[in-house]
């Protein structure tokens, strides 16, 4: 009598964790990056939320994951997301790395530019906000390099403010 042997696959959150921890990241670090808080980072990586397709590609940015990982995902949850963004993934297969990097170095000089920018004005984060209808906390995000979550009429709205050429920063980066 032979038994039937089932395959068990990891659950997305497991693979989730698994790649956070082999690219030695921290939580909070994955989540800032993505744009979405610790605790519904923790949700998704505990299995208690799936996140939705944007949040998906925010995470694989985050972690800065290669298409070979992305298409060596086991789980059903991550198999789903993954075929949601196929054909964008297709369409840029040859172009995600240089993708990924321009986009890390744009942020890294937006971020770099627009605090220096708002030192030299004697802002502080605060008056900053106020200035632009925004929170100090946003500023903050910003400033910390979490922005991924920020419309760019905000972020474009601070830039102007400071006088921060952002489409320089973009073809310069």
């Amino acid at each position: 009598m032979t038994e039937a042997t089932t395959e068990t696959r990891p659950t997305f959150a497991e693979e989730l964790r698994r790649l956070r921890l082999e690219k030695g990241l921290s939580q909070a670090e994955v989540a800032a990056e993505a744009g979405i808080s610790r605790q519904a980072f923790i949700d998704i990586e505990k299995g208690r939320a799936t996140p939705r397709p944007k949040t998906f590609f925010n995470l694989i940015c985050a972690l800065n994951l290669t298409f070979e990982e992305i298409k060596q995902l086991q789980s059903e949850e991550g198999r789903q997301l993954a075929a949601s963004l196929r054909p964008m993934m297709e369409s840029l297969e040859d172009l995600w790395p240089l993708w990924r990097e321009k986009v890390k170095r744009f942020k890294r000089e937006a971020r770099r530019q627009i605090r220096l920018a708002r030192r030299r004005s004697g802002l502080s984060q605060e008056g900053l906000a106020r200035k632009v209808g925004m929170s100090q906390r946003e500023i903050s995000r910003l400033e910390s390099g979490n922005f991924t979550d920020m419309s760019l009429t905000k972020l474009k709205r601070i830039a102007d403010e400071l006088d921060v050429d952002l489409d320089e920063l973009w073809f310069v980066s």
